[in-house]
């Protein structure tokens, strides 16, 4: 978990679009500079409709989470409070990103500065 909200609150987000199958059942992956990415598909999801945003809005909502570590355990204010900050950026880059999307998978990533719980 994170021992300091410095690192979480200096993280740079990032979304970027990728091209493939869907997939959410999946580890988020890490670069070698420290982003971590994981890939939604949305090829099965009608956005035009309201329920479709919606089931898009929680797959991506639940990579972001996946990608900025949350769990279920249990944490500091100051580190839930980063916790938050890393899950909304994460998934309103994504959403930024899906709105002009040509693709049918979004990636949601986020880059953590001297972050080495997942390499």
């Amino acid at each position: 978990m994170f021992t300091t909200t410095k690192g979480l609150v200096a993280a740079t987000f990032v979304a970027a679009l990728a091209v493939s199958s869907p997939a959410l059942a999946q580890e988020p992956t890490v670069s070698e500079d420290g982003v971590h990415s994981l890939e939604v598909g949305y090829s099965d999801i009608n956005l035009e409709s309201a329920d479709g945003q919606r089931r898009m809005k929680d797959r991506i909502r639940a990579a972001a989470k996946s990608v900025c570590g949350y769990n279920t355990h249990r944490v500091s204010v100051s580190e839930s409070l980063g916790l938050r900050a890393c899950v909304n950026g994460a998934s309103d880059n994504a959403m930024t990103r899906l709105a002009s999307a040509t693709a049918d998978k979004v990636t949601v990533a986020v880059r953590f500065e001297n972050d080495t719980r997942r390499r």
